[in-house]
Parts: structure tokens; sequence; C-alpha cells
């Protein structure tokens, strides 16, 4: 599924109600980014390519599986921001507005389909993954990491690992956070504490 294509996401979730006719849950880890550039020197192409990876992904997602959280009678979507979008930092201009959308996308969908649809979001700060060491998927990242400078800013010492995410997203998900909708759940061992 390209996530940033309409009749992909369209295609797949028809695919997906011929399966199941409801959802219990969403949850969206789509997006990307690949290079740390000024805000001048990107180009137009570049700049709405990443947007396109969070921020228009997560829209067409949510618009999909809401109508399919609605027939199971509720259900709760997890968007993934990233806390670049409130800690922003030079050269990740296109990403970090990307995830800033992506928090108000998150909180304009809980706004509108309480009480039954709860949505909420996980913004994580650097997890070690192969997308942080050298990219997956649709883009290569080209950014260099110096890994031991990163965790010594971190209270907790340590970079995220992916099982650091999974759990709150689980929480969010389930029965634990029935009364928490429009939520940002910061993961970051500390760096970040808004």
């Amino acid at each position: 599924v390209d996530a940033t294509s309409e009749e992909s996401v369209g295609t797949a979730f028809k695919s997906l109600g011929r399966r199941w006719s409801s959802l219990d849950a969403h949850v969206n880890l789509a997006g990307y980014m690949n290079t740390l550039t000024p805000v001048e020197k990107y180009s137009l192409a570049e700049f709405e390519d990443i947007l396109a990876g969070s921020l228009r992904s997560s829209f067409l997602c949510a618009r999909s599986a809401i109508p399919m959280l609605r027939a199971a009678g509720g259900g709760a979507i997890v968007h993934t921001a990233s806390g670049l979008a409130t800690n922003v930092r030079p050269g990740f201009s296109p990403y970090s507005s990307a995830k800033a959308g992506v928090i108000a996308l998150t909180k304009a969908i809980a706004k509108e389909n309480g009480p039954y649809i709860r949505a909420n979001c996980v913004a994580p700060g650097a997890v070690d993954t192969q997308f942080l060491r050298g990219g997956t998927g649709r883009k290569r990242l080209n950014v260099h990491v110096d890994f031991k400078a990163y965790q010594a800013m971190i209270p907790m010492g340590r970079l995220g690992l992916p099982e650091d995410v999974v759990g709150p997203i689980l929480f969010l998900t389930g029965p634990g956070s029935r009364y928490m909708t429009g939520t940002v759940l910061y993961i970051n061992g500390g760096q970040l504490i808004p």
C-alpha cells in the first residue's frame, strides 16, 4: 500500500472491508524524511513529498478507517507524530511541519468523532530501527546520526527501541485508555518533556 496515494489506500480499505466489516483500531506508523536541509534549500517537490509521507497518509488512512470503526460501534485511532513536531531542529522543517500537522489532525478527529471513536497520538524520539540506521522502504535516510551524542542528551541514557513505542500504542488502542482522546504521548526517555 502506498499510504500517500488516495487510490492505493482506498483499494486497501475496500479489500479489508471485504474480509471484515469493521475495525476495532487503526494505527498509522507512516512517515519519512531523507536529508537535513535548510528551508530555503528544499524544493517544493521534496517538501510536499515529506508532507505526504506523514500528513497526507495519516489523513487518507483515517478517513477510510473511521467508517469501519463506526461500524464496530467505536474504536481507536493512533497516529504517529514525533518529538520533532514540538522540539523543532534545524534541517527538519518539512518533517516537523508534517508531524505537527498529524497532531492537529488527531485532535480534530478526536473532537469530531467522540464519544465513540478515540483518536490519540504517540510522538517518539529517535528509535533504534533500520530506518534510523540508513533507511528502509520508500526513502533512504541520508542523515548521519551521532548515536553517542544523542544518547548523552537522553536522561534514560539510550535510544528508544521499537517495543518502547509498541506498549504505548497498545495502551491507546485498548480499554485502559478509554477516557483518553486527543492526547499526545511523548516517548523519548525524558529528552523532551513538554
